[in-house]
């Protein structure tokens, strides 16, 4: 299994977000820290951007050579997006919490116990076939496309593209593992999404594999 691209990543910390000394947070004292160090290309402006409830949103920043995509500031949290890996997200949140509370911008309050949540998206590319991988099922691809080809339409049998997991049935943001869009599995190229730093997601992804694999052969 290989990694060729980090789609998505988020990084979030729960806790609780106030002003100096835990009063309100002047807007423009947060604005000025978060683009003194890290030149957000756009920032919040007018009154209204400095909503918390909605999220007080900064885009494209620099740091340590590295473009942060998206940072949010909400009165329970902080969250920082990009394409990098997740670690690299909770660089930026250490580096920025100190950098702001230095600047009187914002106090962070961390939860008790501490909660810190992750997302990511990943494109790879596996041998995995796994339409071989549950050949138990490939009856129910045959007989749908029986019942499409009835309407007329011209299409092949449908194939098993994916496999899901969460916490619930109705869960679908859990973890994901499915052919890419745009490309078919037989390229070997899927996306996976998770609730997982970026190495764990990727630990997942080894184990499956490697069970898959097994089944198919």
């Amino acid at each position: 299994m290989k990694l060729s691209n980090i789609i998505l990543s988020q990084a979030i910390r729960v806790g609780k977000v106030s002003g100096p000394g835990g009063g309100t947070i002047y807007g423009l004292n947060l604005s000025k820290a978060c683009e003194e160090r890290y030149g957000f290309l756009q920032a919040p402006r007018v009154l209204a951007d400095y909503d918390l409830s909605k999220g007080v949103t900064f885009l494209h920043g620099f740091f340590e050579n590295r473009v942060i995509d998206k940072f949010q500031v909400f009165p329970n949290g902080i969250v920082a997006e990009s394409k990098l890996d997740t670690d690299e997200c909770d660089r930026f949140l250490d580096d920025i919490l100190k950098w702001i509370t230095e600047r009187g911008g914002m106090e962070f309050t961390p939860s008790e116990p501490v909660i810190r949540l992750y997302f990511s998206q990943l494109e790879i590319q596996s041998g995995v076939e796994l339409a071989r991988s549950f050949p138990q099922l490939a009856f129910l691809g045959r007989q749908i496309g029986d019942i499409l080809r009835g309407y007329g339409q011209t299409t092949p049998d449908y194939e098993f593209s994916g496999l899901s997991f969460g916490a619930s049935q109705n869960d679908r943001i859990g973890f994901r593992f499915e052919g890419r869009e745009g490309a078919t599995a037989q390229h070997g190229v899927f996306f996976s999404q998770s609730r997982l730093r970026t190495s764990d997601h990727l630990r997942i992804l080894e184990t499956l594999e490697g069970a898959l694999t097994t089944s198919a052969s």
